[in-house]
């Protein structure tokens, strides 16, 4: 359904990856960038040829991913998320949830951010005991987000913009 109750929108499919769209311009060229099946060349074709990838949509969305990695990480197992709130205990004084987003919206990617940012002692600690202790297998992936200084310094900046954006 549409935004107007009984109005039903058009819709089309992407002919590359069979994905719905509505039928305005719109969201047709936002969909056009982000296709995987879509070549370079055929973007090139469409949006003219001074049309560039952006390296700050794969960063933003490198550092939305792995900040959603390591809030589903926690969330679904039952140890790390104890050993977590009991970091968050010792190190704040009160537990502070980490918060996921929705995808269609920038202030909940807004929270799910400041949740991480938040928590970043908790975190390290609590990975940090579960590797010492050898209480719960923590994933590779996990270890190399939570201890790189540089996805802390991309998550930092994003909410930065975010924060003046809503």
């Amino acid at each position: 359904m549409g935004h107007v109750a009984g109005y039903k929108q058009r819709r089309r499919q992407c002919k590359k990856c069979g994905h719905q769209i509505n039928d305005s311009l719109r969201p047709a060229r936002f969909h056009l960038r982000k296709c995987p099946k879509v070549t370079l060349i055929q973007k090139k074709n469409y949006f003219g040829s001074s049309y560039e990838e952006s390296d700050n949509e794969t960063s933003v969305s490198a550092t939305t991913s792995t900040s959603s990695k390591v809030i589903l990480y926690f969330r679904s197992h039952y140890v790390p998320i104890a050993i977590l709130r009991r970091h968050q205990l010792a190190t704040y004084s009160h537990r502070v949830s980490l918060k996921l987003p929705v995808k269609t919206r920038w202030g909940s990617w807004a929270t799910c951010l400041n949740s991480v940012i938040q928590n970043k002692l908790a975190l390290k600690f609590a990975v940090l005991e579960m590797v010492h202790n050898n209480s719960e297998k923590v994933p590779e992936l996990i270890k190399k987000i939570i201890n790189d200084e540089f996805f802390w310094k991309e998550v930092k900046s994003l909410l930065a913009i975010l924060d003046r954006l809503v």
